[in-house]
């Protein structure tokens, strides 16, 4: 895709439900507050789009007020799509249509993501999660210890080992 220069404008069609829940309000828009981002369509695809993830990162507070970010969103509009609609609550699914410049359209779906029925979470992908997350906070051998320990938790009688190995 180009670059974000490039885009005119981002339509995320979507189900009543997220219109309602995650795009309802102008602080939506513009969020202050990490809890207000989290709960943030626009946002969080405008980041994602921008840092081409979401991670506990996307919420820090220079990230939130990026004047990049909240220029994105300016470009952001979400609607409803009926059809979205009737897959809920089995799927939260979400189409995005980005516009560029040229006139040129970019549609990309996700009916259900990672950690649904359908498409479950891998090992890896938990692994992969931790530490991602993890990481900011514990060291990488202490991430070992602690995936090792969960990955026979149905055997564990102490949990100290488990308990030191986060604080280190």
């Amino acid at each position: 895709m180009a670059g974000l220069e490039e885009i005119a404008a981002i339509t995320i069609e979507t189900s009543e439900f997220n219109r309602r829940v995650l795009a309802d309000t102008p602080e939506k828009w513009l969020p202050r507050t990490r809890e207000t981002a989290d709960h943030s369509l626009p946002y969080n695809v405008a980041r994602a789009l921008m840092d081409g993830d979401i991670t506990i990162g996307s919420y820090a507070e220079q990230k939130i007020h990026d004047p990049a970010v909240i220029g994105l969103m300016d470009k952001i509009i979400v609607v409803e799509d009926p059809g979205l609609t009737a897959l809920f609550p089995r799927h939260l699914a979400n189409r995005l249509v980005v516009t560029l410049r040229s006139g040129e359209t970019v549609v990309s779906e996700m009916i259900t993501g990672p950690g649904s029925v359908e498409t479950p979470m891998t090992d890896h992908d938990f692994e992969r999660k931790f530490r991602r997350m993890a990481a900011p906070h514990i060291e990488a051998s202490a991430q070992a210890t602690v995936l090792d320990f969960v990955a026979g938790l149905e055997h564990q009688a102490r949990f100290e080992d488990l308990f030191a190995a986060m604080a280190r």
